[in-house]
């Protein structure tokens, strides 16, 4: 529609809420982690949390 404002979401600013979320769930575990996850949020877990976030928060390995 020519004229019409559409607000859209910031995606940065989700995807930021939930690397912070992310982040305190895995400090709030102490000592090495491993991950499972099933296969199909392993795409989207790389969107919010890399790998260097992840090993930061003691996170030894990751499989699905």
């Amino acid at each position: 529609m020519a004229g019409s404002t559409t607000n859209f979401p910031n995606v940065q600013r989700i995807r930021d809420m939930v690397r912070n979320d992310l982040a305190s769930l895995l400090d709030s575990f102490k000592g090495k982690k491993d991950l499972v996850l099933d296969t199909e949020l392993m795409k989207p877990l790389d969107r919010v949390a890399g790998a260097i976030m992840l090993k930061q928060r003691h996170v030894d390995k990751i499989s699905s």
